[in-house]
């Protein structure tokens, strides 16, 4: 397939993630790819950046520290791709990734389609580096609204979305902290459906020293969770409500053929006594 598909990586002062990233989206059997890193206010990338060059077109945009939610709407500014993926620094695609994805898009016209992802653990070591300590699978994303906000389990590097969805609704809410991507998703979910390719393509880690943002901002994540909840409540409602009412009728169903049993019970017990 010919289809452009723009990578947007934020970054800031982890050079060693961004390395291994970068050389992520090198791998990818899939061309053309536009990597576009959002240095956000971090020590020069041109070190990384550079040697990558040659194998793939590469967009450079060093903000002077706005923060994440501006950082990844300049990187969706400067992307020039039909399709949008998103790769934080310390993320990893595994090569068949957008490849994969971007045929199941194509092939089923679908806007929005994911993967599965591993959860990798890492640690720190006395040199200052991390260490692997465990690599799983994550909790698959049931592709449901209620699940989308139940636990959060759809992660962002699964992602791979047609330009489309930013175009008519927007990128990340630059007013939010954290739980940007939960928020932009929850806007795609009033007007696209999220369809699974199933299998593992792509990886996040987490440390165990709270510097990813889920653990270092405990607070600001449970205070925009509870927001988020609040903002996008009339999305989830409907298919609760059908899910009740789903519930109620299996119910409905199940209580018939007990009692359909309790008699039948009752006439053998009966018959059982006149037969004696």
């Amino acid at each position: 397939m010919t289809e452009l598909v723009s990578v947007v990586t934020r970054t800031k002062d982890r050079h060693q993630f961004l390395r291994e990233a970068i050389a992520s989206v090198a791998a990818q059997t899939h061309r053309p790819i536009q990597h576009v890193i959002v240095n956000d206010g971090g020590d020069d990338v041109s070190s990384i950046v550079d040697p990558f060059r040659q194998q793939m077109e590469i967009t450079v945009i060093d903000t002077g520290g706005v923060g994440r939610c501006k950082a990844g709407n300049l990187g969706l500014a400067a992307a020039r791709g039909t399709y949008i993926q998103w790769l934080d620094d310390d993320d990893l695609l595994y090569p068949t990734h957008i490849a994969s994805l971007l045929q199941e898009a194509v092939s089923t016209r679908e806007k929005i389609v994911y993967s599965d992802a591993h959860l990798i653990h890492q640690s720190r070591t006395s040199d200052g580096g991390y260490r692997e300590v465990s690599r799983v699978p994550a909790p698959v994303f049931e592709g449901t609204k209620i699940a989308l906000w139940r636990r959060g389990d759809l992660h962002l590097v699964m992602v791979l979305h047609h330009r489309e969805c930013t175009d008519r609704l927007g990128g990340f809410d630059e007013s939010l902290p954290v739980l940007e991507d939960m928020e932009m998703f929850g806007r795609f979910a009033q007007d696209y459906r999220f369809h699974r390719l199933p299998g593992i393509t792509a990886g996040f880690r987490v440390r165990d020293d709270e510097t990813n943002a889920v653990t270092a901002l405990r607070s600001e994540f449970a205070e925009t969770r509870a927001t988020l909840y609040r903002r996008y409540a009339h999305i989830v409602m409907p298919e609760l409500l059908s899910m009740v009412e789903f519930g109620a009728i299996e119910l409905a169903g199940l209580k018939s053929r007990v009692e359909s049993l309790e008699a039948a019970l009752r006439e053998f017990r009966e018959g059982s006594k006149w037969t004696s």
